[in-house]
C-alpha cells in the first residue's frame, strides 16, 4: 500500500501516516496533496527503471583531473538498493515508451532513439512563489534514453506555469537528452 511509505513531517519525530491522519492518500499516490520530491529524487526513479530496478547511489563527480589533464582519481558507481525487480523495471520501461510514442510525452520523442518517459503535473494553486494565482502548476517530465540501452536519465521541471508536463517539461528533456547523446 502506497501509504506505508508516506511520512508525516508535521509530527516530532516524523512518523508514517496512518488511516486516521488528515491527508488524502489517494492524492499522494498521484503526486498531489503534500507529497514533496526533488528533481534529483525523480531522476533517481528514472535511472532505477533504466538500470533494471537498481537504485544507484547519487554522485556529482566521476573523475578528478589534474591541471595537466591526467585523471588522478575515479569514482565507481555503486548500487544503493534494488528498488524494483528487473521484470517490473522492464514492464515500466515498456509503459514509459508508450507515453513517449503515443501518450502525454510525445514532445520528448527523439528521432531514431527509443525514449522511455513519464509526464507529471502537480497543481500548486495559491503558491506565493508563483504570485498566488489559482492555476499554477509544476510541470514535470522524467525519462531515459535510449530506452533499450540507457545512456542518460534526465528530469525536467518547470514551476509556476499554466502548462502541463508534456507540453513544457518534455521538450526540455528532449533537448538535454539529445545534447548528451550527441556528445556535446
Amino acid at each position: 500500500m502506497i501509504a506505508s511509505g508516506v511520512v508525516n513531517l508535521e509530527t516530532d519525530p516524523p512518523s508514517l501516516l496512518g488511516p486516521d491522519d488528515p491527508i488524502d492518500i489517494a492524492r499522494v499516490a498521484i503526486g498531489q496533496e503534500r507529497l514533496l520530491a526533488t528533481p534529483l529524487q525523480i531522476a533517481e526513479v528514472a535511472a532505477a527503471v533504466a538500470n533494471k530496478g537498481k537504485l544507484m547511489k547519487p554522485q556529482i563527480w566521476n573523475r578528478v583531473i589534474n591541471p595537466d589533464g591526467r585523471v588522478v582519481d575515479r569514482l565507481s558507481p555503486s548500487v544503493y538498493s534494488e528498488a524494483v525487480t528487473a521484470q517490473t523495471a522492464e514492464e515500466l520501461t515498456t509503459a514509459m515508451e508508450g507515453v513517449v510514442r503515443e501518450g502525454t510525452g510525445t514532445n520528448a520523442n527523439i528521432e531514431g532513439v527509443p525514449v522511455a518517459g513519464k509526464t507529471g503535473t502537480a497543481e500548486t494553486p495559491n503558491n506565493k512563489a508563483c504570485g498566488g494565482g489559482e492555476n499554477e502548476n509544476q510541470a514535470w517530465f522524467m525519462g531515459f534514453a535510449p530506452a533499450d540501452e540507457p545512456k542518460v536519465a534526465v528530469v525536467a521541471t518547470v514551476e509556476c506555469t499554466e502548462q502541463f508536463g508534456g507540453d513544457v517539461a518534455a521538450p526540455i528533456f528532449r533537448q538535454v537528452a539529445e545534447t548528451i547523446l550527441n556528445g556535446k
